[in-house]
């Protein structure tokens, strides 16, 4: 009774972050995102060969918020192709029960060039912790999870990656992203002459 009790509580809570803060950048246009200086400590970053990074945290057959989330990221992504623009893109699952390719197959499936990251739960917690990732079972069905919908920009700077952006606007706003980036690529070639 009382495991069932959590559950609930922990599921409303999700569910009023998930309803609650894409309401407010709907409305609140002007702040699509959160603007951060965070060092982050997670060293799983450093392989990716000083590339700036979107990051957006799902889970494998999420239908109601991976799948419209990632549709709109892979169209931002497309853009920035377009515009040269040099940044990575990373789905990391956040339901450990499944296997350990589904992630990299379900990221490609939205964009080849997405890469999509399997950890187990104990590799998950701290960096769900540092990012502030919020999930908890789906109240509705098993083996689904009620989770936030943000994507993170990771910023490479020197050795180290720092989480500058948090994007809360749903749909995510092309404009502010792709004009969110151009201005790292410009700083990255001048750092390079």
């Amino acid at each position: 009774m009382m495991n069932n009790l959590k559950k609930i509580l922990a599921g409303l809570v999700v569910l009023a972050m998930i309803i609650v803060i894409p309401l407010w950048g709907f409305f609140f246009a002007d702040n699509a995102y959160v603007e951060l200086d965070q060092k982050i400590e997670a060293t799983y970053f450093d392989q990716y060969d000083d590339k700036d990074l979107l990051v957006f945290f799902g889970y494998v057959g999420c239908i109601h918020i991976c799948t419209p989330r990632l549709l709109e990221l892979a169209e931002i992504y497309k853009v920035l192709q377009q515009k040269q623009l040099d940044v990575g893109v990373l789905f990391i699952n956040l339901s450990p029960i499944n296997n350990t390719n589904a992630p990299e197959l379900f990221a490609k499936s939205f964009h080849p060039q997405f890469k999509g990251v399997y950890f187990t739960q104990k590799q998950l917690v701290p960096i769900t912790e540092e990012f502030k990732v919020y999930s908890a079972p789906a109240l509705t069905a098993d083996n689904q999870l009620e989770h936030s919908a943000f994507l993170y920009r990771l910023q490479k700077i020197e050795n180290n990656y720092y989480l500058t952006r948090i994007y809360t606007q749903v749909p995510f706003s092309e404009n502010v992203i792709v004009n969110d980036i151009k201005p790292l690529a410009k700083v990255k070639s001048q750092e390079i002459k």
